[in-house]
């Protein structure tokens, strides 16, 4: 069972950062409703926070990286700006999960790439590193 934690309500400038102890799902009513994540991380003096990934920037920046239970994560808000075409307001968030390995060909395959890019090997004439003499060099 999951440690109980706090909900993170952050202010502009804040970072969290911890282990992903827990992932879960919730229930939003807003719009048409819909899950979103629920990330549970325990910083390093042992505090547990729940952080209800609703806003789309966080929630697409989580599902990009995929991070795990046992990651490092560190979740930083810079608050609310207004959209390019000035109608809305949207909350901006930046992760960092530096243990997270990522599927760079599942994502590239997700952005519409029809098959991962093959590898090429360097041609033989690549592979060769010309020799310069000392008075070649400009400086």
């Amino acid at each position: 069972m999951t440690e109980e934690g706090t909900g993170w309500r952050p202010e502009e400038g804040e970072t969290l950062s911890g282990r992903i102890i827990d992932l879960g799902r919730a229930w939003s009513d807003q719009g048409a409703g819909s899950w979103y994540p629920l990330v549970t991380v325990k910083d390093k003096d042992g505090k547990v926070t729940n952080v209800h990934c609703f806003h789309h920037t966080l929630k697409t920046r989580l599902l990009d990286r995929q991070p795990k239970v046992g990651d490092r994560i560190e979740i930083t808000y810079h608050g609310k700006r207004e959209t390019k075409d000035g109608k809305r307001m949207v909350a901006i968030y930046s992760i960092e999960t530096p243990d997270t390995q990522i599927d760079s060909g599942a994502f590239w395959q997700q952005m519409g790439a029809s098959q991962t890019a093959p590898v090429i090997p360097p041609r033989e004439d690549q592979m060769e590193i010309p020799e310069i003499a000392d008075d070649d060099i400009p400086f």
